[in-house]
Parts: structure tokens; C-alpha cells; sequence
């Protein structure tokens, strides 16, 4: 499972981390802070701490949940040690990124309402949009997230996809989320992905590992794509 190899390598990248900041007869430090959206890290981090514990890594991680604004702030103040984001942004000198290309948004409804059947973009303005809203350290703030082509219409917000989901299933609320947010929902097909012509589903991902290394990123970056892949 492609899942597998990233977190395999990101537990590679931070022992390695740890290992390269430390000069011989110092106790290293051996928490590893992983800062990114909540959804990525349900996918991630389970897989990283059971590889940890079979590869017997006295390595402890810190899998923290961020909105964007927050996890700039975290960045910025040096308080990760890893960091991946769904959107380019610049986190300060001391860290080199990779873009691993396009990530999919999509377009959500419940199960069996009549948008599930359409084509028809113009009936879009008859459901209410779940929107994302979030803490940007000063006030909580709306986000953008709606699908491209459609004028902003009232709705309701939340702030994560672990909100949203039960939300959709149990309403005739539509979402425009990232498609890894989703992808075991869709599995079970309690959700429904929408297809409408003219409204292209897709936002730039990228993936921002701290530098403290000559090269730390290429093979995360390689199989971070893999990953998006398989989900998606």
C-alpha cells in the first residue's frame, strides 16, 4: 500500500533528521513535530508510529492539527520539524519544499438527493455549500472553498472534514473538500462524488519539509505522489 512507503519514509527522513543535528556525546532530541491539515494526518500518522514501533525508534512524534494561517505562524516561529500544506505559501529561509503537483478537490453530496443525478451546474444555487471557516490567530475567517464558476451563496461552515462528512450524509449540504479527506467516506458510499461539466476539480498541493539536510525531501516527494494517487 502506497500509504505505507510515505510514512516509511518520513519516520527515514525525521530519524535521520535527529541524527544529522546531533554532534556524538549529546543526547539528541527525539521529538519529531509533524505539522499539517487534520485529515492528512488521520492518514498518515497511524502508519508512521506502527513502522516506529517495529523499527524500535526512540523517536516521539507530535502529529499536530493546523489550519493554513496557523501552521505559517508554526513555521515561521520554528516549532515544526516537518510541515506539509495543500497550499504553496512561504514558510520562512530555513525550509526548502517540494510540489507534488495537483491534489483533486470534489464536489460531495449525500446519497440519493436529486444533485446526485444532475448535470446541470446552475442547481447548485439551490443546496447550501459547507464552507470552511478557521482561527487565523486573530479572528476566525472564512475560507474560499467553493467550486470554481459558482457565484457565493449563503451556506453554513465548519472547519474540518471530520465535521463535514457526517454533515453531508445526513443533509442535503454539498461540499467542495479535498478528495484525501474523503476517500474511505466515498469507499463506503454514504457520500457521493458530483461530476458537472464546465467546473474543473482540482487545487495546487505541495509539500514543505524543514531544511536541515542537503536533500530531504526527494524521496518523500516521490512517494507523497504515490500516495495522492492511490487515495484519489
Amino acid at each position: 500500500m502506497r500509504l505505507f512507503s510515505v510514512a516509511a519514509h518520513v519516520l527515514s527522513e525525521c530519524e535521520a533528521l535527529v541524527s544529522e543535528s546531533h554532534g556524538p556525546g549529546l543526547a539528541p532530541q527525539k521529538w519529531i513535530t509533524v505539522g499539517t491539515r487534520g485529515f492528512v494526518n488521520a492518514l498518515i500518522a497511524p502508519i508512521i508510529m506502527n513502522l516506529s514501533h517495529g523499527n524500535k525508534s526512540e523517536l516521539g512524534f507530535r502529529f499536530v492539527d493546523f489550519s493554513p494561517e496557523e501552521l505559517v505562524v508554526a513555521a515561521f516561529r520554528s516549532s515544526l520539524d516537518v510541515a506539509i500544506t495543500l497550499e504553496e505559501c512561504f514558510l520562512g529561509e530555513r525550509w526548502q519544499s517540494a510540489n507534488v503537483g495537483d491534489s483533486r478537490r470534489v464536489l460531495l453530496a449525500r446519497q440519493g438527493p436529486p444533485l446526485a443525478n444532475s448535470k446541470d451546474i446552475s442547481q447548485l444555487v439551490e443546496f447550501k455549500v459547507l464552507r470552511s471557516a478557521y482561527w487565523d490567530v486573530n479572528n476566525v475567517v472564512s475560507s474560499g472553498d467553493l467550486p470554481p464558476n459558482i457565484k457565493k451563496h449563503w451556506g453554513h461552515e465548519v472547519q474540518t472534514a471530520a465535521t463535514a462528512i457526517p454533515i453531508i450524509q445526513n443533509s442535503d449540504c454539498i461540499a467542495f473538500l479535498p478528495r484525501l479527506a474523503v476517500a474511505r467516506t466515498l469507499q463506503e458510499k454514504t457520500i457521493v462524488e458530483i461530476f458537472l461539466a464546465e467546473t474543473p476539480f482540482s487545487c495546487d498541493a505541495s509539500l514543505f519539509a524543514r531544511q536541515q539536510r542537503d536533500s530531504p525531501t526527494k524521496a518523500l516527494q516521490e512517494n507523497f505522489i504515490d500516495c495522492r494517487e492511490r487515495c484519489e
